[in-house]
């Protein structure tokens, strides 16, 4: 398999003939004013016009291919291209593709054969190589926002199933923009091979606005570790989970590098108070065995063991819980101790802050059981404080576990 990069795909040309009810040729130009691919193309008009059938003629074209016999899915998109009434592969759209995938590809009757043995097929590594489809209906929901590439594996399904849940193209857009910046990873990758140890890092690219706000948005405003909202007179951090540029050693001592390597990597990135990122989390990382640490982008980042709940994959519930308002680890577990102790969950003002949060919720809870004209009211608003992206949810949670929405 080919190492070489993938550029990006661009569609210039597609002409639809005898699909859905394209009867008639055809012919969709995506090629800007002066003939050059376009970056963004919008397409407009009135429902039923073909504004899907255009995105499902590109989603067919653009499918990555496997050897043997078409899978289910290549397949199901053949029947769509097919005329109800003839059912034969001349039917087929003809697009005019720029891609090294399929060099001088111009021929979509290919997509549902065999690929010689003898031809390369380039395997996209990263989210900034992949052909990303989504479609957008009436009919369609939203999916729950995360950080996993998981959730893009099939997100040209969209276009084909009303069942199928959207992913989100915000986070999309941003993630993309973002993986494009692995040019700058490899320059600190080949520093490190030539022996260099002190980073510099462009925080322009992980401390941009948008960046910032779309990580916000995720979190539903609250900072990634102690669960306040981050308000408008507190801009919050962007915060890397794993230390770039050192972390501190058992002994106390700054260690050189940090993980360079995920400077500019998204799923390393969170959204967190000052006081939690500057004052307390600051270059903590404590594992579980020193001696499995990922000390350069050679090493098995799996092999570690994190002390720090990672609320982007663990569950907080199975470490933590509140009595009333002061967290405690379950069963002193040393992940649960850890995060208390890295990311001051119980510092003064803040327990004190969430003290004051409860005894008011409290108050609803005691109107919420007597029968009164405001009795659905409270009912409704601790169901909603119990939500995950409610402040200090894990503590409303365990303080009002009956309102807990199923």
């Amino acid at each position: 398999m080919s190492e070489e990069k993938v550029p990006g795909v661009y569609v210039t040309e597609l002409e639809l003939h005898r699909i859905k009810f394209f009867a008639d040729p055809v012919r969709v130009d995506f090629r800007d004013a002066t003939g050059q691919w376009a970056r963004w193309s919008v397409i407009i008009g009135e429902n039923g016009v073909g504004k899907t059938t255009v995105l499902r003629a590109i989603a067919g074209l653009l499918q990555p291919l496997d050897q043997g016999s078409p899978p289910a899915k290549h397949k199901q998109l053949f029947d769509f291209f097919l005329d109800e009434s003839v059912r034969s592969p001349t039917n087929l759209s003809e697009a005019r593709i720029l891609s090294n995938r399929f060099p001088e590809y111009s021929n979509p009757h290919r997509l549902f054969q065999s690929i010689p043995e003898d031809e390369t097929v380039h395997e996209p590594k990263d989210l900034a190589d992949r052909e990303i489809c989504i479609g957008y209906g009436a009919s369609r929901k939203m999916g729950s926002t995360d950080q996993s590439e998981n959730r893009l594996a099939d997100a040209s399904a969209t276009l084909f199933d009303d069942e199928a849940l959207l992913a989100n193209a915000e986070e999309l857009i941003i993630r993309i923009d973002y993986s494009a910046e692995k040019d700058k990873t490899e320059e600190l990758k080949n520093a490190f091979d030539a022996g260099e140890t002190d980073f510099n890092f462009d925080t322009s690219i992980y401390g941009h606005a948008s960046v910032k706000e779309e990580l916000k948005r995720v979190q539903s405003g609250k900072c990634f570790f102690c669960e306040s909202l981050v308000n408008d007179t507190a801009y919050g951090d962007v915060e890397h989970f794993r230390p770039q540029k050192a972390y501190l050693a058992p002994d106390g001592t700054a260690a050189r590098p940090g993980y360079y390597w995920l400077a500019y990597a998204y799923e390393n990135l969170f959204f967190s108070c000052q006081i939690c990122n500057q004052k307390c989390k600051r270059n903590h990382f404590p594992l579980a065995d020193e001696n499995q640490r990922a000390r350069s982008h050679h090493d098995d980042l799996e092999a570690e063991a994190p002390l720090l709940l990672d609320p982007g994959r663990d569950h907080p519930a199975d470490f933590l819980r509140y009595n009333r308002s002061v967290v405690v680890a379950i069963d002193e577990n040393p992940r649960g101790e850890a995060t208390i102790a890295h990311t001051g969950r119980n510092r003064i003002p803040l327990e004190e802050r969430r003290r004051q949060y409860l005894q008011k919720m409290a108050l609803i809870a005691q109107i919420a059981h007597l029968p009164s004209p405001h009795q659905a009211a409270a009912r409704q608003m601790l169901r909603r404080n119990c939500r995950r992206s409610a402040p200090y949810a894990l503590m409303m949670q365990n303080n009002f576990p009956n309102f807990v929405p199923e």
